[in-house]
């Protein structure tokens, strides 16, 4: 019955995850910032989360005009390429693999009508993670305190020792997984630049950030990137 119910919560396990992780951002960046400045932990957090902002507002100032121009850039090139795609790979497979993608019945605008789906419900969950990680770095304490409590007495010192454990891992996880997303960004970009490919710079923001999910990620970052290599 336990698993038939995790099972079933996954998706709000899965925005809990995502809450804890920006929860772990904003504690890191305080942490950093309290070693040079002796303020209060909450002063601190707000700081935390303004830096933030102001650094995503400064990199959305300076690359936004351009990634977004080679975004609007690779929308335009990406029809030819599966053009491209479709006359190598010959149009019988090609037609088999969009009935393999596209199912009997399924037409371009209700493929697209599920695709605005999916991304408004990814928005929303963002939002949700984010103000849930707010709270959760403002009072970690009470939510700590508070699952606890949800297990027996005896239990409770374990567990805290595996939450401060676990904790100390996921900050350094998340560390690595920022700086593999950095280096795989700009190794995509300089590669792609080096080799012609159109829209390096998008392509490059792309593989870092899918480079955050694991196994997946990559494979999917590939995939347009091949694409418009083909037309080249």
């Amino acid at each position: 019955g336990l698993a038939w119910l995790l099972w079933r919560l996954h998706d709000v396990l899965l925005l809990l995850f995502a809450a804890v992780l920006i929860a772990v951002i904003l504690h890191a960046a305080a942490g950093a910032i309290r070693r040079f400045l002796p303020i209060p932990e909450g002063a601190a957090l707000a700081l935390a989360g303004i830096l933030i902002l102001a650094f995503a507002s400064f990199s959305a100032a300076i690359f936004g005009r351009e990634v977004s121009r080679q975004l609007s850039s690779l929308g335009d090139i990406l029809p030819g390429a599966l053009e491209a795609l479709r006359d190598w790979i010959g149009a019988d497979r090609a037609q088999a693999l969009q009935d393999q993608l596209m199912p009997s019945g399924t037409t371009l605008a209700g493929w697209a009508e599920q695709v605005f789906a999916i991304s408004t419900g990814v928005l929303s969950a963002l939002v949700l993670a984010i103000v849930g990680g707010v709270y959760l770095a403002a009072n970690p304490d009470l939510y700590r305190r508070g699952a606890l409590r949800l297990l027996p007495r005896g239990a409770r010192p374990a567990v805290r020792d595996f939450f401060d454990h676990t904790g100390i891992a996921m900050k350094r996880w998340l560390f690595a997984r920022l700086s593999a997303m950095l280096v795989i960004g700009v190794i995509t970009y300089a590669g792609l630049t080096v080799i012609g490919v159109p829209s390096a710079l998008a392509l490059g923001l792309i593989a870092g950030i899918l480079e955050f999910v694991p196994f997946a990620g990559p494979i999917l970052a590939a995939v347009p990137a091949l694409l418009l290599a083909l037309t080249v």
